[in-house]
């Protein structure tokens, strides 16, 4: 799948540098140089550390990357899109943690850029990029903010880049408990900033062979708004829980995944790698699925049917297209049942990237599908919230697991996912489905 190069909250964003004009320019013979210093998570001088300069530029300057493209060993863009990415030095820290670079104009020139009368280039969008040593599959470390170099402005003091002190854990203890696996970090100091700190989780088979499982949330204790709460065993840190049937079951390989979180400071950007204490247990013989008796995608104007249909073959993978305009929701009627896990996955959302979508069931055994869209809102209960793309572009998981430590799951006779715009964005709606997936205990 092709990664998404639209900006969001935590990726790099170039349009407040940018102008009508495109990048400055400048001499592509003068020198540049950037500087700093990167520090462990415990703030002591990381030696021998890989600092690698990034240039991206598109036209407009409108595309950044991905953090994903930012920490590929050879980051190259997206030539489908226009946006050209690629390493324009090297460097690795001395004893002290401290890394110099120098190069020229002509290095940092955008790709395809304007030359002025003169003879001036202009320069690409660029960060700095430092890869922890400590993970073997070079995903984690931490970033700078975009910088652009200007004639009058040669010279890049990046400071100190110390690693994110996450304290992130992935704690698989209590699925065989609860169904659940609990993902905990410490929250990131937010500084003079009213704004709730936003959280990216990125999960999935350590080879990559599997999907991946996304999950973005602001700091809050609303769980059916899709927030994360704070860590009930630690009011420093905020917590979030995952299905532990779905992770070992579409986002594992054997039980074994890889976690990573993605936060923003006022300073820098990190990415820090999850604990993993123990492999994910094989609980599918704890679940079954719910029987689906129908399923259907839903607009104003029709409703296409989509039971045994790719939506419903147990592979994320594979995924059936929306024929009908302006699909809004997805139905499904069940075997009343009381659901352990339930959502859609890899499914494709227009706009998801300004849209959410809402996860509502509802214990009435409505006869058909004109009694469900008939139903008033009162005749639903909301149990979770996705918002964003969290996978490719326009992708969306939205994936909820119930504790199951004290009952069974969540009643429910219907399922329904609603697609709905965040805050001010395009209306979303489903142009394909990936997999409905509706589970209980067995």
């Amino acid at each position: 799948m092709r990664t998404t190069l639209i900006q969001s909250a935590l990726l790099l964003s170039a349009l407040s540098l940018a102008t009508a004009c495109g990048n400055p320019a400048v001499d592509p013979d003068a020198t540049f140089a950037a500087n700093g210093t990167v520090n462990n998570e415990i703030g002591q001088p990381l030696a021998n550390a890989e600092v690698r300069l990034i240039k991206y530029s598109s036209d407009l300057q409108l595309l950044a990357p991905t953090v994903d493209e930012l920490f590929s060993d050879s980051p190259r863009g997206d030539n489908e899109v226009g946006l050209d990415v690629s390493v324009v030095q090297t460097a690795r820290t001395d004893s002290n943690g401290k890394f110099v670079m120098s190069f020229k104009g002509a290095d940092i020139a955008a790709p395809g850029g304007y030359t002025t009368g003169e003879g001036l280039v202009e320069v690409a969008t660029v960060v700095l990029v430092v890869r922890d040593p400590a993970d073997p599959l070079k995903r984690a470390g931490v970033y700078t903010y975009p910088k652009l170099f200007m004639q009058s402005d040669k010279e890049w003091g990046a400071g100190t880049m110390n690693l994110l002190a996450s304290e992130a854990i992935a704690d698989t203890s209590i699925a065989n408990i609860n169904g659940l696996v609990k993902l905990s970090w410490k929250k990131i100091p937010q500084g003079s900033s009213m704004v709730r700190n936003t959280y990216r989780v990125t999960i999935g088979a350590p080879d990559n062979t599997s999907p991946r499982l996304i999950i973005r949330c602001n700091e809050g204790n609303d769980v059916v708004d899709g927030q994360c709460t704070q860590d009930p065993e630690n009011n420093a840190k905020v917590a979030r829980f995952i299905s532990a049937y779905s992770l070992y079951r579409y986002y594992s390989s054997g039980g074994m995944f890889a976690a990573y979180l993605e936060a923003n400071s006022p300073d820098y950007r990190f990415v820090s790698k999850f604990v993993v204490p123990a492999p994910v247990p094989n609980n599918t013989g704890d679940r079954t699925d719910v029987g689906i008796e129908g399923l259907w995608a839903v607009s104003t104007t029709a409703d296409q049917p989509l039971l045994n249909t790719p939506a419903t073959d147990g592979n994320p993978d594979t995924r059936v297209a929306i024929t009908i305009p302006n699909a809004t929701a997805i139905y499904a009627k069940l075997s009343p049942a009381l659901v352990s896990d339930a959502g859609v996955l890899n499914t494709i959302l227009r706009n998801a990237e300004n849209g959410c979508v809402v996860l509502e069931f509802s214990v009435t055994a409505f006869p058909d599908l004109a009694g469900a869209k008939g139903s008033s809102a009162a005749m639903w209960v909301k149990k979770g919230k996705f918002c964003g793309e969290n996978g490719a572009k326009d992708e969306i998981s939205a994936l909820a697991g119930f504790d199951t430590t004290g009952s069974d799951g969540v009643v429910a006779a219907w399922m329904r996912v609603r697609a709905e715009a965040d805050g001010a964005g395009s209306n979303p709606y489903f142009q394909a489905i990936g997999e409905v997936a509706v589970l209980k205990k067995r």
